[in-house]
């Protein structure tokens, strides 16, 4: 149907033997290793400490001054890159305290426009709440006959129509 063969003429073992006979074929590269290597690799020999001459309290400060000079100069090289991009370089502690404080003043201007008093929910007074613990009362009282209730539970049954109707009306 089309130009293309559909079936693979040649697969890798043929191909690795065509090779093998032209000549062609990648050198190889051996490793040897003795046992005293391996020796060192599951054992490894602990380095021994070299002896400078300080203390252990002058190396430290040694190294902290190394570290305060790495500091600057990784700051001098940001300050020169951003310079040369034209950007604003920000101390992030300083751009989180700027931050801090505007997020503080629009707290208090929200507190002096009382926006918290008028954005609360109104409460209103629960509905029929009388008629609600009249009639499970009697029906805790008379667990056992029911219908002793009924005028109770009418009252309650009227007082909810009479406030959905209401609601509806609004």
């Amino acid at each position: 149907m089309g130009s293309h063969q559909s079936r693979i003429t040649e697969d890798d073992q043929t191909k690795l033997m065509k090779e093998r006979e032209a000549g062609q074929q990648q050198p190889k590269a051996q490793v040897r290793v003795s046992a005293e290597l391996v020796k060192n690799l599951h054992d490894p020999v602990p380095l021994k400490p070299v002896a400078t001459g300080l203390s252990k309290e002058e190396l430290e400060k040694i190294k902290h001054e190394a570290y305060l000079r790495g500091v600057e100069d990784c700051k001098q090289r940001i300050e020169a890159e951003a310079s040369k991009k034209n950007v604003r370089v920000i101390d992030a502690h300083q751009y989180e305290v700027e931050e801090s404080e505007r997020v503080q003043a629009l707290v208090e201007d929200l507190n002096k426009k009382h926006y918290r008093f008028f954005y609360s929910a109104p409460v209103n007074d629960v509905q029929c709440s009388t008629e609600r613990d009249a009639c499970l009362k009697c029906y805790r009282e008379n667990g056992t006959d029911v219908l002793v209730c009924k005028e109770v539970a009418d009252a309650f049954f009227r007082c909810a129509e009479n406030a959905t109707s209401e609601f509806v009306k609004k």
